[in-house]
Parts: C-alpha cells; sequence; structure tokens
C-alpha cells in the first residue's frame, strides 16, 4: 500500500491537431501530466517489486472538499453534518482510474494496466486536516 499526495486528475479527452504532416495528440487537461507524475514517484518510492503477473488494485481516491461542505461556529471551522462522504460529481471514476493506472505503468511497477485484473475503487472527499490524492493497494492475483 502507497499513498499519492496531489489533486487527483482525470484523463480526459484529447486534441489533435497537423504537424509537420503528422496527428499530434495532446492531453486537454493540465492537470493530467502532474496527477501521473505524483502516482509514477510514489509508487517508485513505494519500493515495490515490478511485476509482470496479473494483479488487483485497490484505488480510494480522495478529493478536496468544497468551501461549501464547512461552516463556522464562533470563528471555529467545522465540517457540515450533512456534507456527503462520497464524491457524486465530477470527476468520473473510471477517468480517474485512466490516469492513475498510466502513472502505474510509467513508475514501472505494473508492466502494463491490462495486468489488472481485479479492480475496487471509490472516490470521497478528504476529512478534516486530511490531504487530498490516492491511497493505492496492489497484490499479485496468483489463483482464481
Amino acid at each position: 500500500m502507497f499513498r499519492v499526495y496531489g489533486t487527483p486528475a482525470p484523463q480526459g479527452s484529447k486534441s489533435a491537431f497537423v504537424r509537420g504532416g503528422r496527428a499530434v495528440l495532446v492531453e486537454q487537461s493540465k492537470k493530467v501530466k502532474p496527477w501521473r507524475a505524483a502516482v509514477r514517484d510514489a509508487a517508485a518510492q513505494a519500493g515495490l517489486t515490478p511485476t509482470m503477473e496479473p494483479v488487483s488494485a485497490r484505488i480510494t481516491f480522495v478529493l478536496p472538499r468544497p468551501k461549501t461542505h464547512f461552516g463556522s461556529k464562533a470563528g471555529q471551522p467545522y465540517l457540515k453534518p450533512s456534507a456527503p462522504v462520497f464524491v457524486a460529481t465530477t470527476p468520473d471514476l473510471d477517468k480517474l482510474l485512466r490516469s492513475t493506472l498510466d502513472g502505474l505503468t510509467e513508475s514501472g511497477v505494473i508492466g502494463d494496466d491490462r495486468q489488472v485484473v481485479v479492480l475496487h475503487s471509490q472516490k470521497r472527499y478528504a476529512q478534516p486536516g486530511e490531504a487530498p490524492g490516492a491511497i493505492v493497494h496492489l497484490e499479485d492475483v496468483t489463483a482464481p
């Protein structure tokens, strides 16, 4: 298990243009590259043994809370009781997974994201004092 710090970014659409007679694809979001780099670096620092075997991944995305989730009483901020735990809005979970699995591949911890044969994921809001990012568990899958 390891923790990635930063704001999770979805891997969304790409823009295409022609340069020198060749098509070039560019990520539309400027946040994807830093997120994938954060995943790559955290995975590399976790000291995991690289594998080409099938793996199970459990990824919890921890997203920053909007200011509307907080109130203030006597000048002290607090989390409103009505503030949700889970993120039921954008970014889409599948797009967060795409960027994160690409970062794991870039780290060399897994050879390719097609090795992920079991996947459990969720996206939730950060608790007060908790930094945004992701909590990643990877396990080799040796038997069905």
